[in-house]
C-alpha cells in the first residue's frame, strides 16, 4: 500500500472534504486525486454530499494496517529514558555520540506522522540505541533490524527486545564488508559519520537493501557541512535514485554534559583564540528524508576498506582523537 494511501485512509477515520484530505495529505493534487479515484473504485472509500468516508473495507484496511493507532509519546519518552539509562559508554574511536531522549522520540513522531512506522519493515544503521528501542515501543513496525559495529550495544539492545518482547533485533554489522542479508526493507534510518565518504558508504550499504520505492530518513550536521558538501550529498542522493522531501533544520542536539570533551583537541587547529569548553549545547544535526523513484541504486559495493578517511574530510573540525582511533583493526562482520 502507497503512502498516499495510507494517508487518505488515515484522514478519513472523520468524514471530509476533498480540501481536508489535500491538507493532510504529502502528495501533490493530482496524485492525490488518482489515488483517492482508486480507493473508491476498490469500495475502500464512498463518497456522499461532497465527503469522503470509508467504508467497511476501508474500516478493516485501516485496523490492519494499524494506521489509526495513537501513540503516547511521554509514555514512550519515560520508557526509552529509564530502559537505556544503563546503556554501554561511548567509544570514541566509533566516533559515538548521545542524542538528548527528547530528539530521539521526535523522530519517532515524525516517522509516524509520515506514515512510515506503521507496517512498515525498518533497517536502522549505526544510529543511537535509543533510536531503536524507541521504535520499537510503539508496537507499529512489523520488524526493526539495527545494524551497528559496536558489540556492547548489540547485546544491550537484544537484552531489551528480549526483555520487553519487542519486534528488534540487532546485529553486528561492519560497514566496510558487503551487507548480506536476504529480506528488503520500507524504511532506513542512519546516522552516518559526518565526511562525505562515511555518508556515500552507510547510505549505499542502507540503501541497497530497501524496497522500491523506499524510504530513507537520515542526519546530517551542519556545523560539519558547507554549502558545497551538502551539495555532494544532494548529487549523492540523485545517484541513488533519491528526491529529498524534507529537511528540517536543528532537529537534534548533542549533550555536552553527556557526549566527550576530547573531541575539542582538534578544534584548536582550527580557531587561532584562546576558548572554554561549551557552555550551551550548540552541536545540532538536520534531518532529510527522502523516497527513491523506482529502484534504488546503491553506489558502493562489495568490500570497502575505508582506513582514516572515513572519519575526515575538508569540512570536519572536530576529529577523533588520534591516539583512540582503531579504524585500521580488521573487523570481522558476523555472517547476516
Amino acid at each position: 500500500m502507497s503512502r498516499i494511501e495510507k494517508q487518505i485512509l488515515r484522514t478519513l477515520q472523520r468524514s471530509s472534504s476533498i480540501w481536508k484530505i489535500f491538507r493532510e495529505v504529502d502528495a501533490d493534487v493530482l496524485s492525490t486525486i488518482k489515488t483517492l479515484d482508486k480507493l473508491v473504485r476498490e469500495g475502500s472509500v464512498n463518497s456522499k454530499n461532497a465527503r469522503f468516508l470509508l467504508t467497511r473495507k476501508g474500516k478493516s484496511i485501516l485496523k490492519r494496517e494499524r494506521l489509526g493507532k495513537k501513540i503516547d509519546y511521554k509514555q514512550i519518552l519515560k520508557e526509552t529514558k529509564s530502559l537505556c539509562k544503563n546503556r554501554p559508554g561511548l567509544d570514541e574511536s566509533l566516533d559515538q555520540g548521545y542524542q538528548r531522549y527528547e530528539d530521539i522520540v521526535k523522530r519517532v513522531r515524525f516517522i509516524y506522522d509520515r506514515t512510515d512506522l506503521q507496517n512498515t519493515k525498518i533497517l536502522v544503521l549505526g544510529v543511537d540505541a535509543s533510536q531503536s528501542i524507541s521504535l520499537a515501543l510503539t508496537g507499529l513496525p512489523k520488524e526493526i533490524i539495527c545494524l551497528e559495529i559496536d558489540e556492547r550495544i548489540v547485546r544491550f539492545i537484544n537484552k531489551v527486545a528480549r526483555d520487553k518482547e519487542l519486534k528488534l533485533k540487532a546485529i553486528k554489522y561492519d560497514v566496510q564488508h558487503t551487507l548480506k542479508l536476504n529480506e528488503k526493507f520500507d524504511v532506513l534510518i542512519t546516522d552516518p559519520i559526518e565526511s562525505i565518504h562515511a555518508i556515500k558508504l552507510f547510505l549505499s550499504r542502507g540503501i541497497g537493501k530497501l524496497k522500491q520505492d523506499g524510504v530513507i530518513y537520515f542526519t546530517h550536521a551542519l556545523p560539519e557541512s558547507s554549502v558545497k558538501k551538502a551539495y555532494m550529498v544532494q548529487k549523492i542522493l540523485h545517484k541513488m535514485n533519491f528526491v529529498i522531501t524534507d529537511i528540517i533544520r536543528d532537529f537534534s542536539l548533542y549533550s555536552e554534559s553527556q557526549n566527550s570533551s576530547s573531541y575539542y583537541n582538534s578544534f584548536s587547529e582550527k580557531f587561532k583564540y584562546k576558548f572554554k569548553l561549551p557552555d550551551v549545547d550548540y552541536y545540532f544535526t538536520d534531518l532529510i528524508r527522502a523516497e527513491a523513484i523506482g529502484k534504488p541504486e546503491e553506489l558502493i559495493k562489495g568490500e570497502y576498506k575505508f582506513g582514516k578517511r572515513i572519519y575526515n574530510d575538508s569540512n570536519i573540525v572536530f576529529k577523533i582523537p588520534t591516539k583512540n582511533l582503531k579504524e585500521e583493526r580488521s573487523i570481522k562482520s558476523q555472517s547476516l
